[in-house]
């Protein structure tokens, strides 16, 4: 799951991330099928009513935040509850 900051449109985040990990050679294809938002994405995940290892927590930490102002540096990860409320 990757979070793009810094861009207003869909179409514009989108177009980020396949320029940043998506293959498109004459040998091999990719695009995304799915787009949406981290609420919306954060609303499917399993809720485990606050165990102390959460499953929903483990995967809002391994969000890669993306921004096209600094597009090499993909260290930023996770996303707080607060984020995604």
């Amino acid at each position: 799951m990757y979070l793009v900051e810094d861009l207003d449109r869909e179409q514009d985040a989108m177009a980020f991330v396949a320029a940043l990990c998506m293959e498109n050679g004459i040998g091999w294809k990719e695009y995304p099928c799915h787009i949406q938002t981290v609420t919306e994405w954060a609303s499917e995940l399993p809720d485990d009513a606050g165990e102390v290892q959460s499953c929903r927590d483990y995967y809002l930490s391994q969000v890669i935040r993306v921004s096209p102002n600094n597009p090499k540096d993909i260290s930023k990860r996770g996303v707080t509850e607060g984020e995604v409320a």
